[in-house]
């Protein structure tokens, strides 16, 4: 059986976006890096898209690469700054609270000693 590069920028784009999703699904400390294989699958298959002038998947894959550059961006802890602030009575959400993935470098950090 002979492997194309078709074939080749197909599978890496399935495999790394399954990988991606897998990571962020499962909410863990590592999960933003599901972003960054996002990214790699954005790649493969606008490659792919390019080459079988597929140019809904194109299109697709930009506005991708886009959600995935913001995922990147909020994981690496680049956030608008979430000083706490006073709330009344209303309780604060998880995020204001847990700051979603901004805050990554403490994590980050943490994985290195």
């Amino acid at each position: 059986m002979i492997i194309t590069t078709l074939d080749a920028l197909q599978w890496a784009g399935c495999a790394t976006g399954v990988a991606g999703a897998s990571l962020l699904a499962l909410n863990t400390k590592h999960s933003g890096w599901g972003f960054v294989l996002f990214l790699i699958s954005n790649g493969f298959w606008t490659a792919y898209g390019i080459q079988t002038h597929a140019v809904g998947l194109v299109t697709t894959q930009i506005v991708f690469t886009a959600t995935s550059l913001i995922g990147i961006y909020r994981w690496l802890g680049n956030c608008p700054s979430t000083k706490k602030r006073p709330v009344g009575r209303l309780k604060q959400s998880y995020f204001s609270r847990n700051r979603g993935f901004c805050g990554a470098e403490k994590r980050i950090s943490s994985w290195f000693g």
